[in-house]
Protein backbone atom coordinates (compact mmCIF):
# COMPACT_ATOMS: atom_id res chain seq x y z
CA UNK A 1 0.00 0.00 0.00
CA UNK A 2 2.76 2.50 0.89
CA UNK A 3 4.71 1.33 -2.18
CA UNK A 4 8.05 0.79 -0.51
CA UNK A 5 10.02 -2.05 -2.05
CA UNK A 6 10.25 -4.09 1.17
CA UNK A 7 6.65 -3.42 2.19
CA UNK A 8 5.29 -4.57 -1.18
CA UNK A 9 7.34 -7.75 -0.97
CA UNK A 10 6.06 -8.50 2.54
CA UNK A 11 2.43 -7.90 1.54
CA UNK A 12 2.85 -10.20 -1.47
CA UNK A 13 4.42 -12.84 0.78
CA UNK A 14 1.43 -12.55 3.13
CA UNK A 15 -1.02 -13.14 0.26
CA UNK A 16 0.91 -16.23 -0.85
CA UNK A 17 1.11 -17.56 2.72
CA UNK A 18 -2.64 -17.26 3.23
CA UNK A 19 -3.92 -18.22 -0.23
CA UNK A 20 -1.04 -20.26 -1.67
CA UNK A 21 1.10 -19.52 -4.73
CA UNK A 22 -1.66 -20.23 -7.29
CA UNK A 23 -4.47 -18.81 -5.18
CA UNK A 24 -2.68 -15.47 -4.79
CA UNK A 25 -2.34 -15.15 -8.56
CA UNK A 26 -6.13 -15.27 -8.94
CA UNK A 27 -6.75 -12.33 -6.59
CA UNK A 28 -7.14 -8.84 -8.04
CA UNK A 29 -4.83 -6.47 -6.16
CA UNK A 30 -4.47 -2.71 -6.50
CA UNK A 31 -3.53 0.35 -4.43
CA UNK A 32 -5.53 3.59 -4.30
CA UNK A 33 -2.99 5.57 -2.25
CA UNK A 34 -1.68 7.38 -5.37
CA UNK A 35 -5.21 8.87 -5.59
CA UNK A 36 -5.66 10.07 -1.99
CA UNK A 37 -2.18 9.89 -0.44
CA UNK A 38 -1.22 8.28 2.86
CA UNK A 39 -3.78 9.59 5.36
CA UNK A 40 -2.15 7.95 8.38
CA UNK A 41 -4.85 7.18 10.98
CA UNK A 42 -7.65 7.75 8.46
CA UNK A 43 -6.20 5.31 5.94
CA UNK A 44 -8.03 2.24 7.26
CA UNK A 45 -11.43 3.92 7.11
CA UNK A 46 -10.84 5.34 3.62
CA UNK A 47 -9.63 2.06 2.17
CA UNK A 48 -12.44 0.13 3.88
CA UNK A 49 -14.95 2.46 2.21
CA UNK A 50 -13.24 2.06 -1.20
CA UNK A 51 -13.20 -1.72 -0.80
CA UNK A 52 -16.91 -1.77 0.11
CA UNK A 53 -17.75 0.30 -2.98
CA UNK A 54 -15.56 -1.93 -5.17
CA UNK A 55 -17.38 -5.04 -3.95
CA UNK A 56 -20.77 -3.33 -4.32
CA UNK A 57 -20.13 -2.12 -7.89
CA UNK A 58 -18.01 -5.10 -8.97
CA UNK A 59 -14.83 -3.34 -10.09
CA UNK A 60 -11.14 -3.20 -9.20
CA UNK A 61 -9.84 0.36 -8.58
CA UNK A 62 -6.89 1.39 -10.78
CA UNK A 63 -3.33 1.86 -9.53
CA UNK A 64 -2.20 5.26 -10.88
CA UNK A 65 1.49 5.72 -11.73
CA UNK A 66 2.08 1.95 -11.86
CA UNK A 67 4.51 1.84 -14.78
CA UNK A 68 7.16 -0.82 -14.16
CA UNK A 69 6.28 -4.23 -12.61
CA UNK A 70 8.45 -5.36 -9.70
CA UNK A 71 9.54 -8.90 -10.56
CA UNK A 72 9.69 -9.74 -6.85
CA UNK A 73 6.04 -8.71 -6.45
CA UNK A 74 4.49 -11.26 -8.79
CA UNK A 75 1.09 -12.07 -7.32
CA UNK A 76 -0.55 -11.38 -10.68
CA UNK A 77 -0.40 -13.82 -13.54
CA UNK A 78 -1.00 -12.33 -16.98
CA UNK A 79 -3.85 -10.12 -15.78
CA UNK A 80 -2.96 -7.12 -13.64
CA UNK A 81 -4.92 -4.45 -11.77
CA UNK A 82 -6.21 -1.72 -14.05
CA UNK A 83 -3.43 0.74 -14.86
CA UNK A 84 -4.77 3.90 -16.48
CA UNK A 85 -1.24 4.84 -17.57
CA UNK A 86 -1.62 2.19 -20.29
CA UNK A 87 -4.78 3.87 -21.57
CA UNK A 88 -6.95 1.06 -20.19
CA UNK A 89 -10.22 2.16 -18.68
CA UNK A 90 -13.22 0.55 -16.98
CA UNK A 91 -15.94 2.53 -15.21
CA UNK A 92 -19.67 3.05 -14.83
CA UNK A 93 -20.92 5.47 -17.48
CA UNK A 94 -23.83 6.36 -19.70
CA UNK A 95 -23.11 5.89 -23.40
CA UNK A 96 -24.67 7.11 -26.64
CA UNK A 97 -24.57 4.49 -29.37
CA UNK A 98 -26.45 5.00 -32.62
CA UNK A 99 -28.01 8.10 -31.08
CA UNK A 100 -29.54 6.07 -28.22
CA UNK A 101 -28.32 6.71 -24.66
CA UNK A 102 -28.07 3.91 -22.10
CA UNK A 103 -26.54 3.54 -18.66
CA UNK A 104 -23.93 0.84 -18.15
CA UNK A 105 -20.19 0.26 -18.22
CA UNK A 106 -17.50 1.80 -20.41
CA UNK A 107 -14.33 -0.10 -21.30
CA UNK A 108 -11.28 0.61 -23.45
CA UNK A 109 -8.37 -1.85 -23.86
CA UNK A 110 -4.82 -0.64 -23.14
CA UNK A 111 -3.06 1.06 -26.05
CA UNK A 112 0.06 2.66 -24.52
CA UNK A 113 3.24 0.58 -24.26
CA UNK A 114 1.53 -2.44 -25.81
CA UNK A 115 -1.89 -3.99 -26.21
CA UNK A 116 -4.18 -6.21 -24.17
CA UNK A 117 -7.77 -6.41 -23.02
CA UNK A 118 -9.88 -4.98 -20.22
CA UNK A 119 -12.45 -6.91 -18.23
CA UNK A 120 -14.89 -6.88 -15.35
CA UNK A 121 -15.15 -9.97 -13.16
CA UNK A 122 -17.67 -11.14 -10.58
CA UNK A 123 -17.91 -14.24 -8.39
CA UNK A 124 -21.36 -15.74 -8.81
CA UNK A 125 -23.29 -18.51 -7.11
CA UNK A 126 -25.49 -19.66 -9.97
CA UNK A 127 -28.91 -21.08 -9.07
CA UNK A 128 -30.01 -24.62 -9.85
CA UNK A 129 -32.26 -23.27 -12.59
CA UNK A 130 -30.53 -22.70 -15.98
CA UNK A 131 -29.79 -19.08 -16.84
CA UNK A 132 -28.93 -16.98 -19.85
CA UNK A 133 -27.02 -13.71 -19.70
CA UNK A 134 -28.05 -10.78 -21.87
CA UNK A 135 -26.28 -7.50 -22.68
CA UNK A 136 -26.52 -4.63 -25.12
CA UNK A 137 -23.09 -3.90 -26.64
CA UNK A 138 -21.92 -1.12 -28.90
CA UNK A 139 -19.13 1.23 -29.95
CA UNK A 140 -19.67 4.75 -28.68
CA UNK A 141 -20.76 7.34 -31.25
CA UNK A 142 -17.99 9.38 -32.89
CA UNK A 143 -15.35 6.78 -32.01
CA UNK A 144 -13.24 5.44 -34.87
CA UNK A 145 -14.61 2.22 -36.35
CA UNK A 146 -11.12 0.71 -36.71
CA UNK A 147 -11.38 -3.04 -37.17
CA UNK A 148 -13.98 -3.27 -34.40
CA UNK A 149 -13.99 -4.36 -30.78
CA UNK A 150 -14.31 -7.99 -29.71
CA UNK A 151 -16.91 -8.35 -26.94
CA UNK A 152 -16.57 -11.60 -25.02
CA UNK A 153 -18.42 -13.33 -22.17
CA UNK A 154 -16.30 -15.81 -20.20
CA UNK A 155 -17.09 -18.28 -17.41
CA UNK A 156 -14.25 -19.57 -15.22
CA UNK A 157 -15.24 -22.80 -13.49
CA UNK A 158 -14.16 -24.06 -10.07
CA UNK A 159 -11.10 -25.74 -11.60
CA UNK A 160 -9.90 -22.42 -13.05
CA UNK A 161 -10.73 -23.40 -16.65
CA UNK A 162 -12.12 -20.55 -18.73
CA UNK A 163 -14.92 -21.02 -21.24
CA UNK A 164 -15.89 -18.43 -23.86
CA UNK A 165 -19.69 -18.61 -23.86
CA UNK A 166 -20.45 -15.72 -26.22
CA UNK A 167 -18.48 -13.30 -28.37
CA UNK A 168 -19.07 -10.78 -31.10
CA UNK A 169 -16.72 -8.44 -32.97
CA UNK A 170 -18.29 -5.28 -34.33
CA UNK A 171 -17.22 -1.90 -35.68
CA UNK A 172 -20.76 -0.53 -35.94
CA UNK A 173 -22.15 2.37 -33.96
CA UNK A 174 -25.39 0.67 -32.98
CA UNK A 175 -26.64 -1.34 -30.02
CA UNK A 176 -26.52 -5.10 -30.53
CA UNK A 177 -27.64 -8.00 -28.35
CA UNK A 178 -25.15 -10.49 -26.91
CA UNK A 179 -26.57 -13.62 -25.27
CA UNK A 180 -24.71 -16.34 -23.35
CA UNK A 181 -26.03 -19.70 -22.15
CA UNK A 182 -24.91 -20.38 -18.56
CA UNK A 183 -26.90 -23.58 -18.08
CA UNK A 184 -23.81 -25.88 -18.06
CA UNK A 185 -22.80 -24.28 -14.73
CA UNK A 186 -26.17 -24.22 -12.96
CA UNK A 187 -25.81 -24.68 -9.20
CA UNK A 188 -22.08 -23.90 -9.32
CA UNK A 189 -19.88 -21.10 -8.01
CA UNK A 190 -18.05 -19.47 -10.92
CA UNK A 191 -16.17 -16.37 -11.95
CA UNK A 192 -18.04 -14.41 -14.59
CA UNK A 193 -16.17 -12.04 -16.92
CA UNK A 194 -17.09 -9.42 -19.49
CA UNK A 195 -14.15 -8.66 -21.78
CA UNK A 196 -13.46 -5.87 -24.26
CA UNK A 197 -10.66 -7.04 -26.55
CA UNK A 198 -9.03 -5.27 -29.52
CA UNK A 199 -9.48 -8.43 -31.59
CA UNK A 200 -7.13 -10.87 -33.32
CA UNK A 201 -5.17 -8.10 -35.08
CA UNK A 202 -4.57 -6.27 -31.76
CA UNK A 203 -5.76 -3.04 -33.37
CA UNK A 204 -6.93 -1.05 -30.35
CA UNK A 205 -7.60 2.22 -32.18
CA UNK A 206 -11.01 3.64 -31.30
CA UNK A 207 -12.10 0.68 -29.13
CA UNK A 208 -14.49 2.76 -27.02
CA UNK A 209 -16.87 -0.01 -25.98
CA UNK A 210 -19.99 -0.04 -23.86
CA UNK A 211 -21.85 -2.80 -22.01
CA UNK A 212 -25.42 -1.94 -20.99
CA UNK A 213 -28.74 -3.56 -20.05
CA UNK A 214 -26.96 -6.40 -18.21
CA UNK A 215 -29.38 -9.04 -16.94
CA UNK A 216 -29.81 -12.75 -16.20
CA UNK A 217 -32.92 -14.62 -17.34
CA UNK A 218 -34.23 -18.00 -16.28
CA UNK A 219 -34.47 -20.17 -19.41
CA UNK A 220 -37.79 -21.60 -18.24
CA UNK A 221 -39.29 -18.10 -18.36
CA UNK A 222 -38.12 -17.20 -21.86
Amino acid sequence: GTSTHLNDQMETKAFKTVFGEEGAKKISISSTKPCHGHCLGATGAIEAAITALAVKDGFVPPTPNYNEPDLEVDASKGEVPLDTATGANVHRAAAVVGGVAKDGYYMHPPYKRGTGYTFMRWRLNLPEKPLTFHASIGKIDRSSTGDGTLYRVVVEDAAGVRHVVAEKQTCEHRWQDLVADLSPWKGQRVKFMLVSDPGPANNNYGDHSSWCDLRFDCIENQ
